[in-house]
């Protein structure tokens, strides 16, 4: 009952993973190495919205694949929802990995940007990945290698049968991916089985 406010973790987002810890000493040293994760709010600035975390509950709508209107503020009666969602208001913007130095600080040795862009297929915003781009941080000066970008193709997310008055819930799909040395991969999906 809502009286009862049971508190639970709605979503949660990776910041790092550690390597090079034993067990028996787990929190008196330092990891050999580091992967960092950077995310950022799951919005796209454009004019008009900064998409701080701040302005989410006036500007929900920028947060197109969010379902703010699921979230529940604590000693809130959240009447409008008779289940816990499951859900997060990050997306992922960097990947960095990172070693162990004598001097006791961390050396980044490599980076990957993540650039993110909105697809709109059928009726619904999709938040598509439509670059990744490598430099390498080791050397002086860094090295940035071309993007891989991402192409997609809009399908049918579920097989439609006719006259079951339900559409056939068109998503984007992953087509083509431009790789940094001027590759090129195709995708092709089969037909339907039925």
């Amino acid at each position: 009952k809502p009286a009862d406010e049971t508190v639970y973790d709605r979503g949660g987002y990776l910041d790092r993973i550690e390597y090079g810890l034993k067990s028996s000493a787990m929190y008196g040293t330092k990891p050999l190495a580091k992967v960092g994760f950077t995310s950022a709010e799951r919005c796209l600035p454009e004019t008009g919205v900064t998409c701080d975390a701040a302005t989410i509950d006036d500007k929900s709508f920028y947060w197109y694949d969010t379902p703010w209107d699921l979230n529940c503020k604590s000693g809130v009666d959240c009447t409008k929802s008779y289940s816990p969602s499951f859900w997060t208001r990050k997306r992922l913007t960097a990947v960095t990995t990172e070693v162990l130095q004598s001097s006791g600080g961390y050396s980044p040795v490599d980076t990957w940007t993540l650039n993110q862009r909105w697809g709109m297929a059928d009726i619904d915003y999709q938040l598509l990945l439509d670059s990744v781009q490598h430099t390498g941080k080791s050397a002086t000066p860094n090295i940035t290698l071309p993007k891989v970008t991402f192409a997609y193709d809009q399908r049918a997310n579920r097989f439609d049968i006719a006259g079951d008055d339900t559409a056939p819930f068109i998503k984007e799909r992953l087509s083509t991916i431009s790789d940094e040395s001027g590759g090129q991969t195709d995708v092709t999906y089969s037909t339907a089985a039925c």
